[in-house]
């Protein structure tokens, strides 16, 4: 019995998707923000990572939709066949040629006497070319589909008030094959995918999910980061503003205030010497 490799579910299934990002959230928290506090420089230098996994990820997400898309053209759409019909249009307007469209026989009359060797020259050398056209190209579209070119189709030339018609028709057949082939091509090697492609497609939406994790961890980190330096500047303020005397006493304008105790005292020489540990703003 066949079973998908474990990252494969994970990525694949939107609901463990969902539980892999809040476990990763939770244990981002706890480790980054209680256990070992990052720095608001720390902080900054682990966007890095998380815009790399982001990069990735979106990579990743971006390759799969192109195979969703050219999954799409190939079968809804019914490319290969679209192109057989237009090469069958392309040998059928060759036929058409050589059947009377191209090679025909003319009858002079008084009034185009002067003009009916080079109608009838002009005539006969398209006729020889579709006749050569007719026999190069394969009776049936090979499976790979290749260009015209490689199939030894040259688009003939003529003058245009004599063979216009024929030619323009022509070339529009062999423009519509070449712009149908060449999205078919593209779109079919969408579908194919390397080792390292396949990797991305599998790791972008847990990529994705690590950089959402991180980011918004950082935001967590980044509140609480401010909220400690705030207390610690208030705290080395109140410290700074009041005059003491031996006994822990506090004065303002004459007035002494005992409330500025032994408490008060501690965290005043707890932020001596703050600035050098204070979190550091960039």
């Amino acid at each position: 019995m066949y079973s998908e490799p474990f990252l494969v579910r994970l990525s694949s299934n939107p609901s463990y998707l969902f539980l892999f990002f809040l476990l990763l959230l939770v244990l981002f928290h706890l480790v980054f923000v209680k256990l070992i506090p990052l720095s608001d420089k720390t902080w900054k230098r682990v966007a890095y990572l998380w815009f790399g996994a982001a990069a990735l990820g979106l990579i990743g997400t971006s390759s799969q939709a192109g195979r969703f898309v050219g999954s799409n053209y190939l079968k809804n759409l019914d490319a290969h066949a679209v192109l057989i019909s237009v090469y069958v249009d392309l040998q059928n307007d060759l036929k058409w040629g050589v059947d009377g469209g191209v090679c025909t026989t003319f009858q002079a009359s008084k009034s185009s006497d002067k003009y009916i060797d080079e109608v009838v020259s002009e005539h006969n050398r398209l006729c020889e070319d579709y006749k050569a056209l007719l026999a190069k190209l394969p009776q049936a579209l090979p499976d790979d589909a290749p260009s015209l070119d490689e199939m030894g189709f040259v688009m003939p030339q003529g003058q245009d008030r004599l063979v216009g018609a024929q030619l323009r028709h022509l070339k529009w057949l062999a423009t519509r094959y070449e712009e149908i082939r060449s999205a078919y091509s593209r779109w079919k090697s969408n579908m194919e995918i390397g080792a390292f492609e396949a990797a991305l497609v599998v790791l972008g939406p847990l990529l994705i999910a690590f950089a959402l994790a991180l980011r918004i961890t950082k935001i967590t980190g980044d509140i609480v980061n401010a909220n400690k330096d705030a207390a610690n500047k208030s705290i080395q303020e109140s410290c700074r503003t009041r005059e003491k005397d031996g006994n822990g006493l506090k004065i303002t304008s004459g007035i002494a205030d005992s409330s500025f105790g032994d408490a008060q005292h501690e965290k005043c020489k707890d932020t001596e010497g703050a600035e050098s540990h204070l979190v550091t703003k960039e």
